[in-house]
């Protein structure tokens, strides 16, 4: 069965926001869409620009990155497909050894 699940992974300074194109895109051909946020990356962009500096970025690891999309892909039902953008694509091929 062909997953209709895609999990969109955004790239190292961004927030889930960087997908707002795709993700209706995709929706209207069906697909449920996720875009879980990194650690520290899940405030609205205007707060996060009101904050710099931001400490717990400079304290994330890769390791607590994938640790949150794996979280979310376990809550699901089948296997998802992966999309990432930038160090986001990177976090895919690290999920896709798991």
């Amino acid at each position: 069965m062909k997953s209709k699940t895609i999990v969109f992974i955004h790239g190292m300074y961004m927030t889930p926001w960087c997908w707002e194109k795709w993700i209706p895109y995709f929706e209207s051909k069906g697909y449920t869409c996720l875009a879980p946020a990194w650690p520290g990356r899940d405030a609205p962009v205007e707060t996060l620009r009101t904050n710099p500096p931001d400490g717990q970025v400079g304290h994330l690891t890769l390791t607590d990155v994938v640790n949150r999309c794996v979280e979310t892909i376990q809550k699901l039902d089948q296997k998802p497909i992966l999309i990432g953008h930038s160090m986001g694509g990177l976090v895919v091929q690290l999920l896709l050894q798991q």
